[in-house]
């Protein structure tokens, strides 16, 4: 418990630094709140007007399809907030040697790595996805079970994408540059976007149990819709477990790899 205080102390320090430095930069800050409220709005509107077109994409109708849009631009809110523009540092750290100062703190490393930037302009847009989400789930007629889980499934989405994300990072203490590698997180990010349903049965399968970011939204969603399609949620619990194991690992191995500003 001294543990986990300590670290949400850590964290609200890094916040509130955070919002010192946004509200420095005024116009930037409002910007930035304007630029994801157009980004919301406009993932919104693409389905919507995907869906004049057509009734249905497979198991997917208009109200599902823009609950899943809404649900991932849900986790898409955490992730730009939290944790979004740490891993572009990371690379600059690694090339540098300006990970030393870091890794010197009496503190979990990857901790510092991924969480010490924090996007405050965003964390001012939380009404807009949710209000997305609870729109379209009130057109669902989901049960009162899937509306008390909803917010932990998003939270478990958000950690499955952080966890594949922190793993893919990893691979830059074994590069010159890893600029690279953010872009493949970005790609991966993009792949997470559409429902599973839509991708060949092996790019499905590879997609959810080898690269699991098909697991983000698509079994929290198909088990918020239909709670008997468990099979994807129990999969994401694996990952939930095992991720986390193999960073510890690879993170190690990373660190052995570092050369640092002093080496």
């Amino acid at each position: 418990m001294k543990t986990l205080i300590h670290y949400l102390k850590v964290y609200k320090a890094f916040v509130s630094i955070a919002f010192a430095q946004a509200l420095s930069f005024r116009l930037h800050f409002v910007l930035v709140a304007i630029m994801d409220v157009l980004f919301f709005a406009s993932a919104v509107l693409s389905a919507e007007i995907l869906f004049t077109t057509m009734p249905a994409i497979g198991f997917w109708d208009k109200d599902r399809f823009l609950f899943f849009v809404s649900f991932m631009l849900a986790v898409e809110q955490l992730h730009m907030t939290f944790i979004g523009e740490g891993f572009w540092e990371l690379s600059e750290d690694i090339r540098t040697g300006n990970l030393d100062y870091k890794l010197l703190r009496p503190i979990g490393s990857i901790f510092v790595v991924v969480f010490s930037h924090v996007r405050a302009g965003t964390l001012f847009n939380f009404f807009l996805p949710w209000g997305f989400l609870i729109y379209y789930g009130l057109a669902l007629n989901l049960s009162l079970v899937s509306w008390l889980l909803l917010p932990v499934l998003v939270i478990a989405g958000f950690t499955i994408q952080v966890l594949v994300e922190i793993l893919v990072a990893i691979g830059m203490f074994w590069m010159i540059d890893g600029t690279a590698l953010n872009f493949v997180r970005i790609q991966l990010q993009t792949i997470s976007k559409w429902p599973d349903t839509l991708y060949q049965s092996y790019l499905k399968r590879f997609f959810t149990v080898v690269v699991p970011v098909l697991l983000i939204g698509s079994a929290p969603v198909h088990y918020l819709i239909d709670s008997s399609r468990v099979n994807l949620l129990i999969i994401m619990i694996g990952f939930l477990i095992l991720l986390p194991i193999l960073i510890s690992f690879a993170w190690r191995q990373g660190l052995r790899k570092y050369e640092s500003a002093s080496s």
